[in-house]
């Protein structure tokens, strides 16, 4: 068996979010990681410009306070191979991330590359994970997230 997790999550904070989560085995909280525009605070760039891979537990404190936000999470069970492969791709992507695009290169598709990284050609899309009805409730993440997935997930693959 599989001990080893990332649960993906999306929930509906502002225009929405996907982040993940990896799990050792007998953890109960392990790592978030999430993909933003490097500098979310100027307008152009939250549209496109450098990308930051960022670790999500900051976000989800001080916006756990607020009983609004609708997060769903899904989990992928992986080898511990997998995960290492996981683990890499991540760190990479934090020492040299991808540029940010809206509509381009966003949060779902670091999530996805993520997985493909650490499954190659197994990977799930995770957006096969959530059904019409909970992407409907999840903000604009939900409405990029079933284009996506009418489109075909993970073919945004841009590395710099």
């Amino acid at each position: 068996m599989n001990n080893y997790k990332m649960i993906v999550f999306l929930d509906s904070l502002r225009a929405g979010h996907a982040y993940l989560e990896l799990l050792k085995p007998g953890e109960q909280q392990g790592e978030t990681f999430g993909f933003y525009p490097a500098k979310a605070d100027e307008k152009k760039e939250v549209l496109f410009g450098k990308g930051s891979v960022r670790k999500d537990a900051e976000r989800l404190e001080s916006s756990g306070k607020d009983s609004k936000i609708r997060q769903t999470g899904k989990t992928v069970h992986l080898t511990k191979s997998e995960f290492d492969q996981a683990v890499a791709f991540i760190e990479k992507q934090q020492r040299k991330p991808n540029l940010y695009f809206l509509v381009g290169y966003n949060c779902i598709d670091f999530i996805q590359n993520v997985l493909q990284a650490a499954m190659g050609k197994d990977a799930p899309s995770f957006l096969e994970l959530y059904d019409h009805a909970e992407l409907e409730q999840l903000s604009w993440v939900g409405v990029y997230a079933r284009i996506e997935k009418v489109m075909g997930a993970g073919t945004s693959k841009l590395e710099f």
